[in-house]
């Protein structure tokens, strides 16, 4: 059995959102040696910096990347729940809706739609509940975590 499951990226919501960053080397217009005595040698190739890019919209919040970081964790450790749940018959998929706090422990969890297996879906969630995420700053991040379950061939 392969577990699977869709980047977050790939998300039907954008939460996320371009924060403005105002160091010298976002504004070319302030001339490149005001942005040198300032300590702020831009990037490599002397353009600006990109804009910083926050799931919640706060400069210190937590990256996309971040959050697949941890969640691919929950794959990882769900591969039990699905034992027995009818994934030699195809696909089985459970869809998890968690919410994060400031301090980086997951402060709910819920199956929202897939596979109605009770037991499947508490696992699932305590799969999730037991997540940490590093400490952000800005509100709190909610998104979802595709689980799916494929059955792979037998070995020959």
């Amino acid at each position: 059995m392969r577990v699977a499951r869709v980047d977050e990226d790939e998300d039907d919501e954008d939460d996320s959102e371009d924060v403005e960053d105002d160091s010298p080397s976002a504004h070319p217009s302030r001339g490149r040696l005001e942005n040198l005595s300032r300590g702020d040698r831009g990037t490599s190739k002397g353009r600006p910096s990109r804009p910083v890019r926050t799931i919640n919209g706060h400069p210190r919040g937590p990256t996309a990347a971040v959050f697949n970081a941890v969640t691919n964790n929950a794959v990882a450790s769900s591969v039990g729940c699905f034992a027995g749940k009818g994934a030699s018959k195809g696909a089985v998929s459970v869809v998890v809706r968690m919410t994060v706090g400031n301090n980086g422990s997951v402060k709910s969890a819920t199956a929202v739609s897939g596979a109605r297996d009770p037991t499947l879906r508490k696992c699932l969630c305590d799969v999730v509940k037991r997540l940490t995420f590093p400490p952000f700053e800005g509100p709190e991040v909610t998104r979802s975590i595709p689980f799916t379950a494929v059955s792979a061939p037998a070995p020959r």
